[in-house]
């Protein structure tokens, strides 16, 4: 799946870092990463939800299972493993970027801090440009 993303959002909110990004319109694509900031309840570690998860569209979703994160100037990919592929529904996913530098320097920080939360055999590689402000 390749979308361009044209609308960002950055945000912590009770301990969890969210980034949002998607196409601006009604009915466009949109994916969303969510990392907790804080120590996890045993409950939610019984159940798999001690690392980041990721929707695409508000209808699929996953907790961990990104390989790779590559993020450049132009795009940010993601590389799935097979299990969070099928529950995405997609095989990767491309972000076309048109954004600021200071846009990017936030979305490339959101995303080592989310993709870093939660159960280290979950973290992915991260290929993130580096961008000044």
């Amino acid at each position: 799946m390749e979308f361009a993303a044209e609308d960002v959002a950055c945000m912590l909110a009770d301990g969890v870092a969210i980034l949002g990004m998607g196409e601006t319109g009604d009915g466009g694509h949109s994916v969303m990463l969510q990392g907790s900031l804080r120590e996890v309840a045993d409950s939610e570690r019984e159940m798999g939800w001690d690392t980041y998860h990721v929707s695409i569209d508000e209808d699929e979703s996953c907790y961990g299972g990104i390989l790779l994160c590559t993020m450049t100037s132009e795009s940010i990919q993601f590389n799935f493993s097979a299990e969070a592929a099928e529950a995405l529904g997609v095989d990767g996913l491309r972000l076309d970027l048109a954004l600021q530098t200071k846009e990017l320097a936030n979305i490339a920080a959101y995303l080592r801090l989310i993709l870093t939360s939660g159960r280290e055999n979950e973290h992915p590689e991260l290929r993130l440009a580096e961008f000044g402000e």
